[in-house]
């Protein structure tokens, strides 16, 4: 397959934050634009080098037709962030969708955004044009903080080229039937093609699991809200990383709970249910000084966010004990022994 995993890992935290070494963070801080603008010739040449190999080898490739409903939720700041996008990214992206909760208008207090946008593939000829595409990007997050002080993720990236080679197991296809385009004019109708025989349906699960235990086990048990939201995100997430690696099939994540849970008993799935319960009453309170924290966007403000977030309610610390985390390695473990 030529989808290449490196690029894309590249790709996204470039448009999210122009960081790719250590240096960059640090310099972030300071001129947030700045490693947009010298990252932006490596981006380009990594994408220039991954299309000449994506000609070849597409004798078994499948081919799928989407069509997306334009935007029509009320929620003023995804309006602002449409409105944002169609002035000043209209002639330099191939698409912009919002899926997720947003999507099907069932935000609650937990909701933060989830929006995928495809750069059209001459943007990365000019690496200027590359690095100020990316900067007006950055600038969107605002929009996401302005929903979810909590935000942990920026954009969702694909880019042009992708579409014909598909990342199946990034953004599945499936998904675009729950989205909603940002662009009313454009990506209303999305053409790809993918070998399915190909797709790595199970990294993704096993990258999800190394995470969450990587956050437990080196850092601790969240002391804070955000470090909290987090890793219950995340935990999430593992039915619909799950069932698409079972199934071989991507799967909308809030049909994956149901289609997950057949494969467990009651008392071991308890904890899935304990953590959507969390979700279901999230609430939190919020200082200025903290507030303001949370809001700013280079990497080594997501950094300090870790530390200054805010305070986990008393009645919800007392619900995360020990045997609380214990119960999520236990799922855990029984949805890798399952995948064996």
């Amino acid at each position: 397959m030529a989808y290449n995993y490196t690029f894309h890992r590249h790709l996204v935290r470039y448009i999210n934050s122009g960081c790719l070494k250590r240096m960059d963070v640090l310099l972030s801080f300071f001129f947030p634009a700045l490693p947009l603008f010298l990252n932006a010739s490596k981006v380009s040449n990594m994408l220039n080098r991954l299309k000449d190999v994506r000609e070849r080898d597409k004798e078994n490739f499948q081919f799928q037709e989407i069509f997306i409903e334009p935007y029509q939720c009320q929620y003023p700041y995804i309006e602002a962030m449409r409105n944002f996008l169609v002035e000043t990214l209209k002639d330099d992206l191939y698409g912009a969708y919002i899926h997720g909760s947003l999507a099907m208008d069932e935000k609650i207090a937990y909701s933060d955004v989830d929006a995928l946008i495809i750069i059209k593939d001459e943007v990365f000829q000019n690496p200027r044009r590359l690095a100020e595409t990316a900067c007006k990007l950055n600038r969107a997050l605002k929009y996401f903080y302005k929903i979810d002080l909590l935000q942990h993720h920026g954009w969702f990236v694909l880019t042009e080229s992708d579409l014909r080679d598909y990342p199946q197991t990034y953004f599945p296809w499936e998904i675009f039937k729950y989205a909603q385009s940002l662009l009313p004019e454009k990506g209303l109708k999305i053409k790809l093609s993918f070998d399915p025989e190909k797709q790595d349906y199970k990294t993704p699960f096993l990258d999800l699991v190394l995470g969450i235990r990587f956050q437990l086990e080196n850092h601790g048990y969240p002391r804070n809200m955000y470090q909290l939201k987090g890793l219950l995100s995340r935990f999430m997430l593992l039915p619909t990383l799950y069932c698409q690696a079972r199934d071989r099939k991507g799967v909308f994540k809030k049909f994956s709970f149901d289609a997950a849970r057949k494969d467990f008993s009651p008392s071991d799935w308890a904890i899935m249910d304990e953590v959507s319960d969390i979700r279901s009453n999230w609430h939190f309170s919020l200082g200025p000084i903290r507030r303001y924290f949370m809001t700013r966007r280079s990497s080594l403000w997501i950094r300090l966010k870790r530390k200054v977030g805010p305070r986990i309610p008393p009645g919800l610390k007392r619900k995360l004990t020990t045997g609380f985390y214990q119960r999520i390695f236990d799922l855990i473990e029984q949805m890798e022994e399952k995948l064996r």
